[in-house]
């Protein structure tokens, strides 16, 4: 009966001794999930949508988006897991639409994907900043991918 006992113990001392040390070290480790990274998006916008390769296209609405109708233009964001997009700035790239100057790239080489880790950015298409109000910046957000 005693060595039961004894065996006993010894089991749930060693059981507490392993949930003790994964404890102390899940603790110290924090979690660590991607951050969002600078991404561009160049596209046109004709008779107020936004179209670009790979991407459904985006009516949009916003009275101040008539400065941008008929050009290239790039917008500038943030891009989280998921291809969550969040714009935060639009450029005119070119003043007509010019299919050819579609594409989308990221602004980051390479790209901080964790804290503590190197970014660089990535050279950007000349262009000239387009002092959108954020409503209509917001109706870059979230692009969807399509055609």
């Amino acid at each position: 009966m005693a060595d039961n006992e004894a065996l006993r113990m010894s089991n749930r001392l060693i059981v507490c001794g392993f949930s003790a040390a994964m404890l102390l070290t899940g603790l110290n480790t924090p979690a660590q999930a991607s951050l969002p990274v600078p991404y561009a998006i160049v596209g046109c916008v004709a008779k107020g949508v936004f179209r670009s390769q790979g991407f459904a296209d985006r009516n949009l609405s916003h009275p101040a988006s008539k400065a941008i109708e008929g050009k290239t233009v790039r917008v500038e964001g943030r891009l989280s897991p998921g291809d969550r997009f969040r714009a935060t700035s639009v450029y005119i790239v070119d003043a007509r639409c010019r299919p050819e100057l579609h594409k989308r790239y990221f602004l980051c080489q390479p790209c901080r994907t964790l804290p503590g880790m190197p970014e660089t950015m990535a050279p950007r298409q000349p262009g000239t900043e387009v002092r959108l109000p954020p409503a209509a910046i917001d109706e870059f957000d979230n692009l969807s991918r399509g055609r």
